[in-house]
């Protein structure tokens, strides 16, 4: 497997990931609402529990993940010039990027 075929798996998997996820929560979200409802809870605390609260700003996250991106393409740079088209290269940047996340995560369960 080459360089560009290792990327055509990971985006499409990728994609596949982001579908499963997205429609978990839709169905999540949608069996929540039904059974308050059922529960005969109001429309207005619906919505505030399913608005959720989170004091920490999404720019924090993408800050954190565009910085951690930068330096796994740093360290990509660094790398020999025979391994900078391996796959292993894609994979540090995806490493810190995943790290990048459980950081926000763990910062905005802390607030």
């Amino acid at each position: 497997m080459d360089y560009g075929e290792v990327l055509s798996l990971m985006i499409i998997l990728g994609g596949l990931y982001v579908m499963v996820a997205v429609i978990s929560q839709v169905l999540s979200t949608n069996n929540t609402r039904r059974k308050l409802a059922e529960e005969s809870v109001s429309a207005e605390q619906i919505e505030a529990l399913m608005r959720g609260t989170t004091d920490v700003p999404g720019s924090l996250k993408m800050g954190i993940i565009t910085i951690a991106i930068g330096v796994a393409l740093i360290g990509v740079q660094l790398m020999p010039e025979g391994m900078r088209e391996q796959p292993i290269a894609l994979a540090i940047i995806f490493l810190f990027a995943g790290a990048a996340f459980l950081v926000y995560h763990r910062i905005a369960r802390r607030e």
